[in-house]
């Protein structure tokens, strides 16, 4: 395997590794930022909810993505997972599909007389 390829190979591993993780960041990023939004505005909750009751469930609709949730995301087998493994696995076969396309091209060029 040449160095090209084995560079090739661990930018692979590490797309397909950190995608998923940076999906999940993002998700809980922006779900914190609703979370706080949703405890900062007392108006909409009736006024017979606790305190306790008005955060679950700001926490509740914020969604917040867990390693589980996204292990569970990524074998459940419907539209969120075919989007997610083609987002992981896409550009990895693009990207491995155009270089090999342009290493035959050079050493085509090289050969020619």
């Amino acid at each position: 395997m040449s160095r090209w390829q084995k560079i090739g190979v661990a930018l692979s591993v590490v797309w397909t590794i950190g995608l998923p993780i940076y999906v999940m960041v993002d998700s809980n990023r922006r779900a914190s930022e609703f979370y706080d939004w949703c405890r900062a505005r007392e108006s909409n909750y009736p006024s017979d909810l606790t305190p306790e009751q008005k955060q679950e469930t700001c926490r509740r609709s914020a969604q917040f993505m867990t390693p589980r949730v996204l292990g569970k995301t990524l074998i459940a087998g419907n539209a969120d997972t075919a989007t997610l493994w083609t987002f992981m696995l896409g550009p990895v076969v693009i990207l491995w599909v155009l270089a090999g396309i342009v290493s035959a091209t050079l050493r085509w060029t090289r050969r020619q007389p």
